[in-house]
């Protein structure tokens, strides 16, 4: 495996288990229980991740957001 894909497959892994989170209490608890953004280390490498959370017009229906970054990532993964 290349050595660059290690620390996407890491933020991907944290990605998800942002929106598995999320899925779990539903996006309306999430968003007032939890911080929004945070950091988290996995491995070697300290991500940073932010969540946004907006409510759509219609229903209980919800645009969400996972972004993360790493030092040498470029930008958010």
């Amino acid at each position: 495996m290349a050595q660059g894909s290690v620390p996407r497959l890491g933020a991907l892994h944290l990605a998800l288990g942002k929106l598995a989170e999320i899925e779990v209490a539903g996006p309306r608890v999430w968003s007032l229980a939890e911080s929004s953004h945070g950091a988290e280390a996995l491995g070697e490498v300290t991500y940073e991740w932010s969540v946004q959370i907006d409510s759509l017009t219609e229903g209980e229906l919800f645009d969400v957001q996972v972004d993360v970054s790493w030092e040498g990532s470029g930008g958010s993964g």
